[in-house]
């Protein structure tokens, strides 16, 4: 993409985002399923389900996803541009 124009600032910005909406658009379908399953054995029962620490592992993938995204951001803009031509 940098060799038809890209800058390298504008390739970051495509990489994050894209791992960013996948993350958060599997982690909401996850999030939405897990409740969905749980919701109706905690209506049957009566029981009150944990909130907090769901919700703080949700925050952990997040942000250690966040992170994974950041590393590969880090390696595409450090990337050269002509040896990766020359090996593509």
């Amino acid at each position: 993409m940098r060799a038809i124009g890209f800058r390298r600032s504008q390739l970051a910005a495509l990489v994050m985002g894209e791992t960013a909406t996948l993350l958060l658009i599997g982690l909401g379908c996850g999030t939405l399923c897990a409740v969905l399953a749980v919701l109706p054995y905690g209506i049957v029962s009566g029981i009150r389900p944990p909130v907090i620490e769901p919700l703080l592992i949700v925050l952990g993938i997040v942000v250690f996803g966040l992170l994974a995204g950041l590393t590969a951001v880090a390696r595409v803009v450090q990337m050269p541009l002509i040896a990766s031509l020359r090996n593509a």
